[in-house]
């Protein structure tokens, strides 16, 4: 015992005599001695026969499962401790200066000592390292010996230039991996070291299947679990890789190692068994890069390449490839002209009916937006919709449809016609991005409409993300007048609890219901349960999706308040025949109550006949819409 302790003691003074002799006088006196024992550690290694012992554990402590308290081999050891590190640049250059055969020839050439630096993820936490090494012979045993000296220098690093805020935004606060700031700076290191020795550069998307949906059945906080387990697993399958978590089930990892295809398919297992009760299946999607490129670019095509796969079970990985060019193409046209379709008069809005259960009539419309491109043609709201809330653009679409509503709403009124509300869908970006509800209430103003004449929608899925912040902005909204309405109410499995925490005006039940509405007796029951809830808590209720008359008739009989669907009117343009299928369908008393409406005709239900070529006063408020054809565009989104 006493030896141990005259060794460790001489040890130590090795130790504080070698951080002496280097050029670290300022960090020395940043530490006390013992303070500063903790933050190294030294190895002596008989390079000869390939063992290791370790003389000082100190700033290695949190790697001691791996480091047996007697000799190692070298080699191993090397592999275990590399293997646990997150080595964030010059990963070959550390494996390289460890090496046991490179350092027996240095030896042989009287290079006996050298120095090295790195960043690295030690336990999901940033160290500044530094490590040096003395060659030396034992003349007893003929063998070579390395002493190799580890200097974990983090906290003055920290100290000197204020680096700890730095480090907060560039990690994941859940995960602990390198978030997507942390991923703009060093992924450009990797891509460029790995181009310098010609290899090529791996991009890896992963991606929750139905990840929100198990958010929403489990909660937020079995969802986090399932995030922090496939962090685990990414780190752990893909060790000298940087792995980095950007947003929900969104992992990206860039790598240069041969066997991805074989560590994909670890992934997919472990989440494949993650759970019980619930299938789950995480895709990847891969972009190759040989040359340079922009990493954010190389990021968004593996996502691309993994959102290609949604939907394909036990399809598990896809390569970025000239298919899915034209998507990227398409994805960047849209992002760069966006604003040129809104000043062109490119993008549209669209105005499908809703249908009073009571009356009979016309009460209201549904805005949705068509793209009519001139390179593209017809653009569905699902070419365009998803991308522009990637790049964080939407708030222009819904701004311009709630201007464009609020102005075709008061050339009605010019014209002496009377009003019905108009509902029109909000993003949750709408709120992050600006006052939403402020440039609302402007544009309400300055085309003098009713506020009770505009509707908003917003969506189940929309809540989940920041309800706390979305519970404020619907009170504003309803402080100032407006009405809130849960938009595609049952499609989601946290529907219910949503009506516990916000206060909604309607609830529009999701046209799935609708579907199966003859094949699944259920179907009838849980709407009926839907309406005599939302009724006993004051909400109205609207029905997506209606195409038949045996479903208005159930719906009207079960007391649900309002209608939507094919039924009554696919989406239109605003023109001459919209304003007249305004004037027959509305609920005005001096009319004959003679109506054609709950015929077949899905565009020109509940109106009379309308010639084609008539002129009208209303031709100014039209526009230059001539060559849409309005069931090329009727997708109901």
């Amino acid at each position: 015992m006493r030896k141990q302790v005259v060794r460790a003691k001489k040890v130590q003074k090795v130790m504080l005599n070698w951080i002496e002799s280097q050029r670290f006088q300022d960090i020395v006196k940043f530490y006390s001695d013992k303070n500063l024992l903790d933050h190294l550690a030294m190895f002596k290694v008989n390079l000869t026969n390939n063992e290791a012992m370790v003389e000082h554990l100190g700033c290695m402590r949190n790697l001691k499962n791996i480091i047996s308290s007697g000799y190692n081999s070298y080699e191993e050891l090397l592999n275990k401790i590399l293997g646990r590190l997150d080595l964030l640049s010059e990963r070959d250059e550390v494996r390289l200066f460890f090496d046991r055969r490179i350092l027996m020839h240095r030896f042989t050439q009287g290079q006996y000592n050298d120095e090295i630096e790195f960043i690295c993820l030690i336990n999901t936490v940033f160290r500044w390292i530094h490590c040096d090494y003395l060659l030396v012979d034992d003349k007893e045993d003929g063998c070579t010996y390395a002493y190799i000296f580890v200097f974990d220098m983090s906290d003055y690093i920290k100290a000197q230039e204020g680096k700890e805020d730095t480090l907060k935004n560039e990690l994941d606060s859940l995960t602990s991996l390198p978030n997507r700031v942390f991923y703009s700076s060093v992924a450009p290191m990797i891509l460029g070291e790995n181009m310098k020795k010609g290899k090529t550069t791996k991009f890896i998307h992963f991606d929750v299947e139905n990840f929100k949906e198990y958010n929403e059945k489990y909660g937020a906080k079995q969802g986090d679990e399932l995030l922090k387990y496939l962090a685990e697993a990414l780190d752990e399958v893909f060790p000298e890789s940087l792995v980095a978590h950007f947003a929900q089930d969104h992992f990206i990892v860039v790598s240069s190692e041969y066997n991805i295809i074989d560590k994909i398919d670890i992934i997919y297992h472990c989440v494949a068994l993650y759970s019980d009760s619930e299938k789950l299946e995480v895709k990847a999607g891969i972009y190759e890069a040989k040359e340079d490129i922009d990493v954010i670019i190389a990021s968004d095509r593996a996502k691309i390449a993994c959102d290609s796969i949604k939907g394909r079970y036990r399809e598990k990985y896809r390569f970025f490839d000239n298919e899915l060019v034209e998507i990227v193409n398409k994805q960047k046209y849209i992002v760069d002209n966006i604003d040129s379709a809104i000043a062109n008069k490119h993008l549209v809005v669209f105005y499908q009916p809703v249908f009073s259960a009571k009356t009979g009539k016309l009460s209201g419309f549904e805005a949705l937006s068509r793209w009519v491109d001139p390179v593209y043609g017809n653009l569905s709201p699902a070419d365009y919709i998803g991308i522009l809330e990637e790049y964080r653009l939407i708030h222009k679409l819904d701004k311009f449809m709630v201007s464009a509503i609020c102005e075709n709403l008061a050339n009605l009124k010019e014209e002496g016609v009377k009003l019905v509300p108009i509902s029109v869908n909000l993003s949750r970006l709408d709120f992050e991005l600006g006052d939403m509800v402020s440039y609302i209430d402007k544009v309400v103003q300055k085309h003098k409409i009713d506020k009770n004449l505009i509707k908003m929608e917003i969506t189940e899925s929309v809540l989940m993300e920041n309800p706390d912040d979305l519970k404020f902005q619907i009170e504003k909204f309803q402080t100032r007048g407006y009405e809130v309405w849960m938009d595609d109410f049952g499609c989601g499995y946290s529907s219910f609890n949503v009506l516990k925490d916000f206060d909604f005006n309607m609830l529009k039940i999701d046209m799935l219901f609708m579907k199966d509405f003859d094949t699944n007796p259920k179907t009838k029951k849980i709407l009926k349960a839907i309406v005599n809830m939302a009724e006993t808590l004051g909400i109205g209720t609207l029905a997506e999706g209606v195409e038949t008359k045996e479903q208005f008739d159930f719906l009207k009989k079960i007391g649900c308040n309002h209608a939507q669907g094919y039924l009554f009117g696919k989406p239109a343009p605003f023109d001459e025949k919209l304003i007249e299928f305004v004037k027959e369908n509305i609920d005005n008393k001096e009319k004959t109550k003679k109506s054609k409406r709950l015929s077949n005709n899905h565009r020109t239900v509940g109106r009379k006949s309308i010639k084609k070529n008539k002129s009208s006063k209303n031709t100014k408020l039209l526009g230059n819409h001539n060559n849409i054809n309005p069931d090329e565009l009727c997708i109901n989104v």
